[in-house]
């Protein structure tokens, strides 16, 4: 929840002068079981000048043991979800305002807009310290990659099909075919390229109203609590352990705030106690913004790289190397971003319970006394953080981008290749040449090999990350991103020669950019795990295993 309304507290020393009757009513009122006189009067409480008003929380002692007491109890009666993609509506405006600075109308819609629900499919952890835009970002990514790939390949298919029929016409100058003994020219579209750029992005913008196969509820701190009632409020705010038992996921929405906020250590805590079979995913907000940052980027050297091929008549070395010029500051980005990656497993490895900030005294003994229950102390909790939850959140992630962001990625390059495919396709070229250009090109040039270097320019600015020198930090990205072009146009030349050689050639070159896509997608990975596994514990690995860990995050499923 991250920053969860509390009233403040208010203790006077006497009961006196407040009717024991009211105590009473106030306490039942919340849900709690009715107190004998002589619990009564052990409870400190709010009072007005009429001495007629008792506050909820300010029942301090006897209120919270009867709600540790009830802190895993799923209270159905309030229990209210909201589909994931309803939040993404008016570019997620339901995550760019803390329920602090809503107005009361604006808090009873939301409690409105939710339903009641039996299990939540995902319950979203986050702290409201961090900016909606990039929640919004995140999960509307998460939610519509499928529709993304499809929608783009989709019309790719489409807009060439209908070129390859004559009712489109071709868009860029014909390219000259002169490999394996033939010479002649063929058609260059460019409407794969341009129904990539512009229907994948229409999932995206679309993403609220999109169709799912199920419905998927999610428990959201802002409409699943009742923000207006303050009995209703309170109610659940303490009954947020049971809401997690009920949940089947917990997906950590990570910033750089939400370790340091006491509540967001609550539900971990809870979650795991109440649900030990129950999955937890990290998702770092920063990801998503990486690859939205990426794809942005692939989508403009793309088109740079068709405009200097049309204002320099060619498609050698030099119009690809101009289009790739822009991505220095997307490397720049990116070296930023796996900074924050850095901090966020520094983070895990020196919690410290006791740091950890609550704006209200009464809620940050309430969630310390729970932890203590359920763990045995502070200190045996701050161990299960450092240890066991560590490993579970670093060990469940992909090495490199997940697959799917890495084909989003590769999508616009791929189209360039499928719009040349159909180009020598509608020109009569023979057989063997479309299946070498096929082998080599389409799927060894344009999409293996240009996914394998996505995941390698991940790798370069992950362990790079760091500036050796602050000053000249844009050395560092210039020298990286140098590292990177050499090694691409190394395998934009094997791919090229393959598919002029000879058939068997661009066999072979297709089969060796599959290996590779496969290693820097968990197989390089699986291979050291497995090669781990069957030596014995030693120094080394204990020092090195770590840091490949590093690299084994980015981009959870």
């Amino acid at each position: 929840m991250g920053v969860a309304p509390s009233c403040p507290e208010a203790i006077c020393e006497s009961i006196d002068a407040v009717p024991q009757i009211i105590v009473a009513e106030q306490v039942v009122s919340h849900g709690l079981e009715p107190l004998d006189l002589e619990q009564v009067q052990e409870v400190a409480v709010e009072t007005t000048v009429t001495g007629t008003y008792v506050g909820a929380r300010t029942i301090s002692k006897i209120k919270r043991s009867l709600l540790l007491e009830k802190k895993l109890h799923t209270d159905t009666e309030i229990m209210r979800g909201v589909p994931v993609k309803s939040t993404l509506r008016n570019f997620g405006r339901i995550w760019r305002k803390s329920p602090l600075d809503m107005s009361e109308l604006e808090r009873a819609k939301l409690w409105d807009a939710a339903v009641p629900v039996e299990q939540f499919d995902v319950f979203l952890s986050h702290t409201w310290h961090t900016r909606g835009i990039w929640k919004w970002l995140s999960l509307s990514l998460q939610l519509t990659w499928p529709h993304i790939l499809l929608c783009g390949f989709v019309a790719c298919l489409l807009l060439e099909l209908l070129f390859f029929v004559d009712l489109l016409p071709a868009l860029g100058d014909p390219w000259q075919v002169n490999f394996q003994g033939y010479e002649g020219t063929a058609p260059f579209s460019l409407w794969a390229v341009i129904a990539e750029g512009a229907f994948s992005l229409l999932p995206f913008l679309l993403a609220p109203w999109m169709p799912c196969t199920k419905p998927y509820f999610a428990f959201l701190d802002v409409a699943s609590i009742n923000q207006a009632d303050e009995d209703l409020k309170e109610r659940g705010i303490y009954g947020i352990g049971g809401f997690l038992k009920a949940s089947k996921e917990l997906r950590i929405l990570w910033s750089r705030p939400y370790l340091s906020r006491l509540w967001c250590i609550f539900e971990i805590a809870a979650f795991r106690m109440g649900n030990p079979e129950g999955r937890i995913v990290l998702r770092p907000l920063f990801v998503e913004v990486t690859v939205l940052a990426c794809w942005l980027g692939m989508h403009v050297a793309v088109v740079l790289w068709l405009l200097t091929m049309v204002f320099l008549s060619s498609l050698g070395n030099l119009t690809l190397f101009v289009a790739l010029v822009p991505f220095l500051a997307v490397f720049h980005s990116l070296r930023k971003n796996f900074l924050l990656k850095r901090q966020l497993f520094k983070e895990i490895q020196n919690f410290d319970l006791d740091a950890v900030e609550c704006r209200s005294s009464f809620d940050k003994e309430f969630v310390h006394a729970a932890i203590v229950e359920w763990y045995g102390g502070k200190d045996a909790f701050t161990e299960y953080v450092r240890g066991p939850l560590q490993k579970e959140l670093m060990t469940t992630q992909p090495a490199g981008f997940q697959i799917s962001y890495c084909m989003i990625l590769v999508a616009p390059f791929l189209s360039v290749g499928i719009s040349s495919f159909v180009g020598l396709l509608k020109a009569g070229v023979p057989l063997h040449i479309l299946i070498s250009y096929f082998f080599a090109g389409v799927v060894g040039l344009w999409f293996c090999w240009v996914a394998a270097m996505v995941q390698f320019a991940m790798f370069l600015c992950d362990r790079l990350a760091r500036p050796l020198i602050p000053r000249v930090d844009f050395l560092q990205t210039l020298f990286i991103f140098t590292i990177f072009v050499l090694t691409a146009f190394s395998g934009l030349q094997f791919g090229i020669r393959a598919y002029r050689d000879s058939l068997a050639t661009s066999i072979i070159s297709a089969a060796v950019s599959v290996f590779l896509l496969w290693l820097t997608n968990g197989g390089l990975a699986k291979l050291s795990s497995l090669r781990m596994r069957g030596l014995e514990s030693t120094p080394w690995q204990e020092c090195s295993w770590p840091k490949m860990s590093l690299f084994a995050f980015c981009l959870t499923e």
